[in-house]
């Protein structure tokens, strides 16, 4: 790609922003990276040379991947997975 495409392409997702104010679009460069860090950590952490890390704190390991899952899932989606939409307000799960 070169330059003056990549500027078009940049130009493209900032007028989108501005101009959709309610119906925001993400710049694809952002919403690949965010996906991308969502499933990278799982899968560098999942490599054999931190097995003995992840033994020593299993549960950690495993709520910190349940919480990156859950800040994608907020980030492309819109919704907070911690509001409690009765109570208007974050469970304790957070």
């Amino acid at each position: 790609m070169t330059k003056e495409q990549l500027e078009d392409e940049q130009f493209a997702d900032e007028y989108c922003l501005r101009k959709n104010k309610h119906d925001t679009m993400l710049p694809r460069w952002l919403a690949d990276g965010f996906f991308y860090l969502s499933t990278f950590v799982r899968g560098h952490t999942s490599h054999p040379a931190w097995e003995k890390t992840i033994a020593h704190e299993p549960k950690y390991f495993s709520h910190a991947y349940e919480r990156l899952d859950d800040l994608a899932s907020w980030f492309f989606s819109g919704r907070c997975p911690w509001i409690d939409e009765e109570k208007g307000w974050a469970y304790k799960g957070v």
